[in-house]
């Protein structure tokens, strides 16, 4: 016996059986996918009973979701388990590899996901000194920015496109004010910033990838605000390399792009510290 689903445009999955029933089903992944073609091998869900009683999820294309899914009895894909993923809402949005810049970009979680060659990658939620930390450093850039009519400066979420299928989202952005204004999200930037999170993953993620990604993109300064060391590190665009300043209590780290701009180490941190 073979269970079919398909989405129908109220974002509801519908599980039935039958004796005789098709080989695949196509499913629609939400109104927001509604573009998606039927034809298209990403869109096609099998369920299908295995020797042990249970069903398996196969997915062309999506080696990692089947991974996910496999295990999963279809019949109880809706049922509230404690402690256990919510199943279904895996099935509301596209395999991870299957991901196209619009569905991204058509994303409201209402916090940073980022996108990299058809995959996303959810941020931990931020906690309240990582805040103080953003809010104390866009605060002082903006008024900074904006007194001398230099551009913009933005906070996340907001999502920065670096190349073709490729999107970050830092903490911090400038635009210059020669930048282009086309579109709804930045194509590059100017100088961005990232408060490092503890977890060895996002320490990384802050420390040795978006040094190179950022690099690559031809962003002219990298700020990584490194709370775990006390320290801030600026990284400077020269000759499309980036050279790296190491600033700690008791010094001041000072902005190249934005001549004049300078933050204490010491006062940056004591930020993150007040109730």
């Amino acid at each position: 016996m073979l269970l079919f689903c398909q989405f129908t445009s109220a974002d509801r999955l519908g599980l039935r059986s039958s004796a005789n029933p098709p080989q695949h089903a196509s499913v629609r992944f939400s109104p927001t996918y509604d573009r998606r073609r039927a034809s298209d091998d990403r869109d096609l869900v099998f369920f299908k009973e295995n020797e042990t009683g249970g069903y398996s999820i196969s997915v062309p294309n999506a080696n990692g979701y089947n991974d996910l899914m496999s295990r999963q009895d279809p019949s109880t894909l809706n049922d509230i388990q404690i402690g256990q993923p919510a199943w279904r809402m895996a099935l509301l949005f596209p395999p991870q590899g299957s991901w196209t810049e619009q569905e991204y970009l058509a994303l409201d979680a209402g916090r940073q996901i980022e996108f990299d060659r058809g995959c996303v990658e959810v941020l931990d939620i931020p906690t309240k000194e990582h805040h103080r930390l953003v809010r104390f450093l866009f605060l002082l850039m903006q008024a900074f920015v904006s007194s001398r009519g230099l551009g913009e400066v933005f906070f996340a979420p907001l999502p920065v496109r670096l190349w073709n299928e490729k999107y970050r989202e830092p903490d911090l952005v400038y635009l210059a004010s020669g930048r282009s204004d086309a579109g709804k999200y930045p194509d590059g930037a100017d100088l961005v910033v990232e408060i490092v999170s503890d977890s060895p993953s996002d320490r990384k993620r802050d420390l040795e990838i978006k040094v190179s990604e950022y690099e690559r993109a031809g962003i002219s300064e990298y700020w990584v605000v490194d709370p775990q060391k006390a320290i801030v590190l600026v990284h400077r665009l020269i000759h499309s390399k980036y050279a790296v300043d190491s600033f700690t209590t008791g010094q001041i780290a000072h902005s190249k792009i934005l001549d004049g701009f300078s933050v204490g180490v010491e006062s940056l941190f004591e930020a993150a510290k007040r109730t």
